[in-house]
Protein backbone atom coordinates (compact mmCIF):
# COMPACT_ATOMS: atom_id res chain seq x y z
CA UNK A 1 0.00 0.00 0.00
CA UNK A 2 1.09 3.57 -0.56
CA UNK A 3 2.40 5.59 2.36
CA UNK A 4 -0.17 8.38 2.16
CA UNK A 5 -1.95 10.45 4.80
CA UNK A 6 -3.57 7.28 6.11
CA UNK A 7 -0.97 4.48 6.06
CA UNK A 8 -3.22 2.34 8.24
CA UNK A 9 -5.95 1.98 5.63
CA UNK A 10 -8.56 -0.68 6.47
CA UNK A 11 -8.02 -4.00 4.68
CA UNK A 12 -10.29 -4.38 1.67
CA UNK A 13 -9.67 -0.96 0.20
CA UNK A 14 -7.61 -0.57 -2.98
CA UNK A 15 -3.95 0.46 -2.70
CA UNK A 16 -3.67 4.20 -2.20
CA UNK A 17 -7.10 4.49 -0.59
CA UNK A 18 -6.17 6.70 2.34
CA UNK A 19 -8.23 9.75 3.23
CA UNK A 20 -10.14 9.40 -0.04
CA UNK A 21 -11.16 5.86 0.90
CA UNK A 22 -12.15 6.89 4.41
CA UNK A 23 -14.64 9.40 3.00
CA UNK A 24 -16.54 6.58 1.30
CA UNK A 25 -16.78 4.57 4.51
CA UNK A 26 -19.86 5.39 6.62
CA UNK A 27 -18.35 6.48 9.92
Amino acid sequence: MRSGPEPTAPAGLPAGAGAAGMRRLPL
